[in-house]
């Protein structure tokens, strides 16, 4: 489905890169039925991960206009048209669009993507917790060359690492207010592994933790986001850095308590 949806774009032209990361299901059967003149296929001989696969499809791509889809979601037949079109007119490095989960419209989408706007930092806003699916994405290589990459040594949330960088870089997406992306979400895979996510969201921590350590709001965030995590994947490598949080978040309460009562 995912193919199919590529193919079938309105947009008159799309180089489609595959990347078969060794799989050892029936994929190479599947992409034999298609015609070959349309697509690039890459085998990997061992199997790398998502980040090295789209890094390959990065370093692979011919044109300046780059969108990521993964295996198991499909793309509305005007997604490339409609956002490289929003792209264009709006001079942004890259955009995003509404999608469905299962076929079900995420609704409270539209409420964030509004607070997003208005956010006086999109950045410190998304710090806050991801609301943007990668495959909704549309970018400018030209634009976001510096920062478009996905780091290889997170083994979840590189999307969000990658949203992060851009934005930390005041580089600021476009909305594109329709539902052109559809996602088949499961409970398999590599985001349902706690650890993983524990792991990288202690290096996102890490990375932006001036930023989110600035904000008492952020800083609760992160707590209950690692002690959620900590708990779920039952470790304890985060204990330290949750009570040095927490012990952040009241101090600052307690400064602002005595700034009130100091005339």
């Amino acid at each position: 489905k995912a193919i199919d949806s590529v193919l079938s774009q309105s947009h008159d032209y799309v180089q489609l890169i595959i990347i078969d990361d060794a799989s050892t299901d029936h994929t190479l059967d599947i992409l034999n039925s298609y015609d070959a003149s349309y697509m690039d296929i890459i085998c990997n001989q061992s199997n790398l991960g998502p980040s090295a696969c789209r890094n390959l499809g990065i370093h692979n791509s011919k044109h300046r206009f780059i969108a990521f889809l993964d295996s198991d979601d499909e793309w509305h037949p005007d997604f490339l048209k409609s956002s490289l079109q929003l792209l264009i007119e709006s001079n942004s490095p890259f955009c995003f669009c509404n999608y469905s989960v299962n076929d079900v419209n995420i609704l409270p989408l539209q409420n964030t993507v509004s607070s997003f706007k208005q956010a006086c930092s999109p950045y410190k806003f998304l710090l806050a917790g991801n609301f943007i699916a990668l495959p909704s994405l549309l970018f400018d290589q030209q634009k976001c060359h510096n920062y478009l990459y996905f780091r290889e040594d997170l083994p979840a949330y590189e999307d969000f690492d990658l949203l992060l960088r851009l934005l930390s870089a005041l580089l600021i997406p476009s909305h594109l207010d329709q539902t052109l992306l559809h996602v088949f979400s499961s409970s398999a895979g590599v985001n349902s592994n706690q650890y993983n996510l524990l792991l990288s969201s202690l290096s996102i921590f890490h990375t932006h933790s001036t930023a989110i350590k600035s904000s008492s709001n952020l800083t609760l965030q992160w707590i209950k986001r690692l002690t959620r995590l900590s708990i779920a994947s039952r470790q304890t490598i985060s204990i330290a850095l949750v009570f040095h949080l927490i012990l952040i978040y009241f101090l600052r309460r307690l400064n602002r308590q005595f700034s009130r009562l100091i005339p």
